[in-house]
C-alpha cells in the first residue's frame, strides 16, 4: 500500500512529509523488518530547484493509482518530496533567473535559517539535517537519490546524473555504479529518449568537464562515505519545465527498475563492503581527469543569442585520488572535552563506548 508519514520538522516546525510503499507502516521499524531492498528519494533540498519534487509527486499519483504495483514484492520505496519544507513556501518569481519555470514562482535554496542542507550532512547544523540522517541510519537504505536542478554550463542533455566521489566510500561500490549500474541506466533513458551524462561544467575554453567537491558534507558523497549506493540527479534548468519533470520522473523510474532487476547482487555487494574495511584511510584528495577522454553535447557559444550544436572531446576531471593516507587504527580515543565531537558521532550511527576506567 501507499502510506503517509513523516520523518521530521523544519526550523518553523512544518512536518517533513515521507512516503513509504511496500512496507506495513511508515516506522523505520517497519521499513526494516519487510526485508526487503530499500530506496530513498528526496527532492527539493534547494528548493527553487523543484522540478523533482513535482516528479515525485506525479510517480505517487501513478502508484496510487496501480502502477508499479510489482516493485512492492521486493522493494520498500520511501519518498520525501518536499525536503526543505520552509524554503519551499517562500515562493518568489526572481529566485532562480534563467531557470525555464514554474511559471509562478519558486521556493528559495537555503531553509529558514540561511542555510544550505545540502552542506550540512556532517555537521548537522540544522534540524532538517538531523531528522534525514537519523532516518538514513535507522532505515539504512540500500539505493539513495537525491534530485536537484543544475543552472551550470549549457549542454545539451535533460538531466546529469553523478555518484559519490571520494576514495574513503568503498571503491566496489563506486565501482559498480560506475561500470555497470549507471551505464544500464544511461543506455534504457537513450531508448526512452531522454540524454543524460554525468554532471558537470565547461570550463571557459570547453575543454575540460568538471565536477563538484567530494566533500562529506554533500548527500551524495555522505551516503557513499555509509557504503551506500547514491545517486545524484540533476534536471536542466534551460529546458522546459514539463522537460524536467518527465525526465526526473524517467530516471528515478530507471534506477528503481534497476535495483528491483539486480536486487540480489546489490544486497551482496553492500553487505560485502560493510564488512570489508581496507588497510589505509584516506583524509584528503585531489581531483583529477580520467585517462579517457569523452565526447559531452554542447553548444557552440560564440552567438548566445543562436546557439547552435557542438560536440566537445574534453578532460572529464572527476576521479579522486588520495593524497594523503593513514594507517587504518584499531579505534579512536575521544577525550571527555570533546562530547560535542562524540554526540556528532553518535548522531552518525558510529558506534561509541565510554570508558569508565
Amino acid at each position: 500500500g501507499v502510506r503517509l508519514g513523516t520523518f521530521g520538522e523544519t526550523v518553523e516546525g512544518r512536518a517533513l512529509p515521507l512516503v513509504v510503499l511496500g512496507a506495513d507502516g511508515t516506522t523505520p521499524g517497519a521499513v526494516r523488518e519487510s526485508g526487503k531492498t530499500r530506496v530513498l528519494v528526496f527532492a527539493n533540498i534547494h528548493a527553487g530547484e523543484v522540478a523533482g519534487k513535482d516528479a515525485m509527486l506525479e510517480l505517487l499519483r501513478d502508484v496510487a493509482g496501480g502502477a508499479h504495483r510489482a516493485w512492492t514484492d521486493s522493494l520498500v520505496v520511501m519518498i520525501a518530496p518536499i525536503y526543505n519544507a520552509d524554503g519551499n513556501d517562500r515562493v518568489g518569481k526572481a529566485h532562480r533567473p534563467g531557470q525555464l519555470g514554474p511559471v509562478d514562482g519558486m521556493g528559495l535554496r537555503e531553509n529558514a535559517q540561511g542555510f544550505d542542507l545540502n552542506r550540512d550532512f556532517i555537521k548537522l547544523a540544522t534540524p532538517e539535517g538531523n531528522s534525514l540522517v537519523r532516518a538514513i541510519d535507522h532505515w539504512n537504505p540500500h539505493l539513495f537519490i537525491d534530485m536537484h536542478t543544475t543552472n551550470g554550463s549549457k549542454h545539451r542533455y535533460q538531466l546529469t546524473y553523478d555518484i559519490p566521489h571520494n576514495p574513503a566510500a568503498p571503491s566496489a561500490v563506486r565501482g559498480y555504479m560506475r561500470k555497470q549500474m549507471l551505464p544500464a541506466i544511461t543506455e534504457q533513458l537513450e531508448k526512452d529518449g531522454i540524454s543524460t551524462f554525468y554532471y558537470g561544467n565547461f570550463n571557459r575554453e570547453h575543454t575540460q568537464w568538471l565536477t563538484y567537491g567530494n566533500e562529506g558534507r554533500y548527500s551524495t558523497e555522505y551516503c557513499g562515505l555509509r557504503g551506500r549506493l547514491s545517486i545524484l540527479s540533476e534536471a536542466y534548468s534551460y529546458v522546459s519545465y514539463q522537460t524536467r519533470v518527465e525526465a526526473s520522473k524517467a530516471f528515478v523510474l530507471a534506477c528503481v527498475n534497476y535495483v528491483v532487476d539486480e536486487r540480489e547482487d546489490i544486497k551482496q555487494l553492500l553487505a560485502k563492503a560493510s564488512e570489508t574495511f581496507p588497510e589505509s584511510v584516506p583524509l584528503r584528495s585531489k581531483t583529477v581527469a580520467f585517462s579517457e577522454q569523452p565526447v559531452v553535447l554542447g553548444y557552440d557559444e560564440s552567438d548566445p543569442e543562436h546557439l547552435k550544436p557542438k560536440d566537445y572531446t574534453v578532460e572529464f576531471h572527476g576521479k579522486s585520488e588520495p593524497i594523503l593516507e593513514v594507517t587504518r587504527p584499531f579505534a579512536y580515543v575521544i577525550p571527555f572535552e570533546c562530547s560535542r565531537v562524540a554526540d556528532r558521532l553518535i548522531r552518525h550511527g558510529i558506534p561509541l563506548t565510554q570508558l569508565t576506567e
